[in-house]
């Protein structure tokens, strides 16, 4: 659930080719010009044996070349791609999608992303570790990515998104004709599953990494993983968390004048409780009970000032996500949710009575979600990819933190149709394939290896965080 602000991030592309296409789908010649560099129907362009002169040849794509790569060995991209509103219907318009592209070679393998939500121009574990071109999407309806005038949510949905992946496998993999593999962590872990779901072929592997899945608009899970995360082993920090948002909801008074920013949507004393109850979920989501700075031993004790309080809470739920801004900013979310996603039922039943409106924060609160919107959750629609993951995906490896709420509920893949699944003990959301045991860590490699025909470099394989500037944006999940 938490949100933790970040600075976005670039990728870099590749080599050319032009789409089969959509049955219906109109692409025009002059669709996405930028500075310059047009896409264009030309057959005489396509023939071009570089780079840049084949991604002219994409309908409906624009780019900038980065004067600086950002990572030794690169080429870097900023593109724009004209995608159909409506997958199943041409009159309905197009929208301009963010891409983000690394390129480095045609015969190195492709590794294909998305956050979720906003452009990241983050360069995946995977691309590090294989020297891997990199292709990232910012998902439809979030930020830049978005049709001009009112949206028309009936649209949001996973299946039209994974349309678009769709179409931009169609449209670059002539270019990068090697192995693809599908990954995202988080939010965008779950499109990668989705796309694999609907599209099964467009790429040979799919790593989703602390990609979780809702049964309800309210799933129960969530909750009950909490009352026993860590075991018998942080109880006792379990226990202070829960004291720490009681003495926070007592203490409303001297916390509500530390609020700045704009509360219409939920009200400042309704984004205070929701505030308090994601600090339930997010501290074990993101942060290390061990954690010297942020963990159980920083958690204010009773008659701690109210600015550490208001400081924890911040720290680990921040305040601004419930802002109006920032939960306008996340309305493609929401709907989706709302609609086919489901999310976690509040943690809220140890702090009664001291919460006003029990069972409230949910990602279809009419609150969070777009003036005038309206729709209920279809189920059938989570059950239909689960059930497909458990019976029908092939390669795909499954990461998972054992601390972190998200793996109340896991995608899991029968292993008898080579797929695989690792937990890393004591992780949270923030898990990669470098934190696994070294076992564990041999066979997801070793597996990569022979699924992308690559061979991971041993010496890149540890788990090394981006600089700040590439960093992944995150959202509520």
């Amino acid at each position: 659930m938490a949100l933790r602000t970040a600075t976005l991030t670039l990728l870099l592309v590749g080599c050319g080719g032009v789409p089969s296409g959509d049955a219906g789908i109109e692409r025009t010649p002059d669709a996405g010009r930028d500075a310059g560099n047009q896409a264009t129907t030309d057959a005489g362009a396509c023939t071009t044996t570089d780079l840049e002169g084949k991604l002219r040849c994409i309908p409906g794509l624009s780019f900038v070349k980065a004067a600086d790569a950002g990572f030794p060995g690169y080429s870097r991209y900023e593109l724009t791609f004209q995608q159909p509103v409506d997958h199943l219907r041409a009159d309905a318009g197009t929208f301009p999608q963010r891409l983000f592209l690394l390129a480095t070679a045609p015969t190195a393998p492709m590794v294909f992303s998305t956050s979720g939500y906003t452009l990241s121009r983050r360069r995946d574990d995977l691309t590090r570790v294989y020297t891997a071109n990199q292709l990232t999407y910012e998902l439809r309806y979030f930020a830049a990515s978005r049709p001009t005038g009112p949206i028309d949510w009936s649209t949001n949905t996973i299946r039209q998104q994974a349309n678009d992946a769709h179409r931009l496998v169609e449209a670059f993999k002539p270019l990068f004709p090697a192995k693809w593999v599908s990954t995202g962590i988080s939010r965008g872990g779950m499109a990668s599953v989705y796309h694999r779901r609907f599209f099964p072929d467009d790429v040979d592997a799919t790593v989703p990494v602390a990609a979780p899945y809702n049964t309800s608009r309210a799933d129960p899970a969530y909750p009950a993983f909490l009352n026993t995360v860590g075991g018998a082993t942080w109880a006792t920090c379990r226990q202070a968390l829960l004291d720490f948002q009681r003495e926070s909801l007592m203490r409303r008074a001297e916390l509500e004048p530390l609020m700045f920013g704009s509360w219409r949507r939920l009200t400042k004393p309704i984004a205070l409780e929701h505030a308090v109850i994601e600090v339930g979920f997010a501290f074990w989501q993101y942060t290390k009970p061990t954690d010297p700075s942020f963990g159980c031993s920083q958690i204010p004790p009773a008659g701690a000032p109210a600015q550490d309080l208001y400081e924890f809470i911040n720290v680990h739920a921040g305040w601004d996500f419930f802002t109006d801004s920032s939960i306008a900013s996340f309305d493609a979310f929401y709907v989706t949710s709302a609609l086919e996603l489901g999310g976690p039922a509040p943690h809220d039943a140890p702090l009664a009575p001291l919460v006003t409106q029990p069972g409230s924060y949910t990602y279809d609160d009419p609150r969070y979600l777009p003036p005038g919107f309206s729709g209920a959750l279809d189920p059938a629609i989570q059950a239909d990819v689960t059930q497909w993951v458990s019976t029908s995906a092939e390669r795909m490896l499954v990461l998972r933190g054992e601390f972190d709420p998200w793996s109340a509920r896991d995608y899991a893949p029968n292993p008898s149709r080579d797929n695989v699944v690792f937990t890393v003990p004591g992780g949270n959301h923030g898990v990669r394939l470098g934190d696994l045991p070294a076992q564990d860590q041999s066979l997801a490699w070793s597996t990569l290896d022979r699924w992308l025909e690559a061979v991971a470099v041993p010496s890149a394989r540890a788990h090394l965080p981006e600089p700040v500037e590439f960093a992944e944006p995150r959202g509520p999940m």
